[in-house]
């Protein structure tokens, strides 16, 4: 099998750049004579954890975070066609997800040498993380677009409210203040249909629960669900009873085909 030019990149978690301390918690395969680019993400957070302390690792943010970065180029794989625009996607990168410089390999096999590159530079197991990543419902459009909100203060990543009478934590991924705080919550729902449906009303419980509460207060507060389902769901009326269920108490819903809109709106609207 003849080889083919090709380029990785570390993924590295850096909470505070002006430290120049980081954790490998990807790696990105470029190889532009075959149009392939893709991510490996490290499944766990343990290491992050670890070196950088609880107190500096919202580790709910990051496993979003790199849920949404991995998927980013799946929407965005047309984008890359040679190698500066690698470049100039590293060089213009934000967050606390940063990536080294593209550094050449040869590529055989391009889906096994990006694996091959994981578990030799990153670490991981690639059944756990595809497990995980099932459990998390994360669009790129969206943490994109909260992640600028968030360096213009104008938006907060993993955001934390004590739910009355339950007398325990939400917590959030993302939240903006136009009035009320807006706490935006992905969440997917997978499973037998009962299951299902017993998470939408629990969600739908603490919701309500918090949206009455907080009615009155000075920091007024409100629960926004992004649903998705797995593909076999599609066709079937659990979507819909899970829409009723949230409906019913009041929580806001956002579907996948209004995303973009959605977005504009907080952009908007957000301060």
């Amino acid at each position: 099998m003849n080889a083919t030019k090709g380029y990785f990149s570390l993924v590295q978690f850096c909470p505070d750049p002006s430290r120049l301390e980081a954790v490998n918690v990807g790696v990105v395969l470029f190889c532009p004579d075959a149009n392939f680019i893709a991510a490996r993400m490290t499944e766990s957070n343990a290491r992050a954890r670890q070196f950088f302390g609880p107190d500096q690792v919202e580790l709910a943010g990051l496993a979003s975070a790199k849920v949404a970065f991995q998927k980013r180029f799946e929407v965005e794989r047309q984008d890359f066609r040679e190698l500066a625009d690698l470049q100039n996607f590293v060089a213009t990168r934000a967050g606390n997800l940063q990536l080294t410089a593209p550094r050449p390999v040869k590529v055989f096999d391009a889906e096994a040498d990006l694996q091959r590159l994981f578990d030799e530079l990153v670490g991981g197991k690639a059944k756990e993380r595809q497990a995980a990543e099932s459990r998390i419902a994360v669009d790129p459009r969206l943490h994109h677009a909260f992640e600028k909100l968030a360096k213009a203060g104008r938006a907060r990543l993993d955001h934390k409210v004590a739910i009355p009478v339950l007398e325990r934590e939400l917590q959030v991924p993302y939240a903006y203040q136009n009035g009320v705080w807006n706490l935006v919550k992905p969440h997917h729902f997978a499973g037998r249909p009962s299951r299902i449906v017993d998470a939408a009303i629990v969600l739908a419980g603490e919701g309500d629960l918090l949206q009455r509460a907080t009615a009155e207060t000075e920091e007024p507060s409100q629960l926004i669900v992004v649903p998705s389902f797995d593909a076999d769901l599609s066709g079937d009326c659990v979507p819909k009873r899970v829409m009723g269920i949230l409906g019913a108490f009041h929580i806001r819903t956002v579907s996948e085909s209004d995303i973009p809109k959605f977005v504009k709106e907080v952009q908007k609207s957000a301060h």
